[in-house]
């Protein structure tokens, strides 16, 4: 007897996946305090925590929407975790790369570090949010991470507020 194909992959994009997708990956990376947590807690519609409390490794948490669901994988951004980055970048559909847009002295840091995600991947779409605006000085975008990387195709720069 003949064994059945393998599940589809889920196609990289943002817009709803194929109709014979179960669901989609998407990796939450960030440098360490970018709000990756709070940016999940809400997202699930719980309220955000109060203080800042570190990651020690991974968090997770499923989406459920009509058709399919989306499991959002959050890896912490502390220089001892970042190694682990790499491993997971080519296994997701999306990354979403949280920055501190108030923290203008680590933003090249986190800049660099997104830049060598990107170039293990190229063609992964990705959205960098840019976090805690109201303690951010404008709203100007030009210093953002994703930005200045042409070749890279897919990457898209939004605001989000903690």
């Amino acid at each position: 007897t003949s064994q059945p194909p393998p599940p589809m992959k889920c196609q990289r994009m943002l817009m709803l996946p194929p109709p014979k997708c179960q669901g989609s990956w998407v990796l939450v990376l960030g440098l360490d305090g970018s709000g990756k947590s709070t940016f999940l807690r809400v997202l699930s519609g719980k309220p955000p925590l109060e203080g800042h409390i570190p990651t020690w490794g991974f968090n997770s948490v499923r989406l459920p929407t009509k058709d399919f669901e989306v499991d959002l994988l959050e890896i912490g951004g502390s220089q001892n975790l970042r190694f682990y980055w790499k491993e997971f970048v080519n296994e997701v559909d999306v990354l979403v790369f949280m920055v501190d847009s108030a923290d203008r002295l680590r933003l090249p840091w986190a800049r660099q570090e997104l830049h060598k995600l990107l170039d293990k991947d190229p063609d992964l779409p990705v959205v960098v949010v840019a976090n805690k605006q109201v303690r951010a000085m404008g709203g100007n975008f030009s210093h953002m991470p994703g930005k200045g990387r042409e070749h890279y195709r897919r990457i898209w720069v939004c605001a989000w507020r903690t």
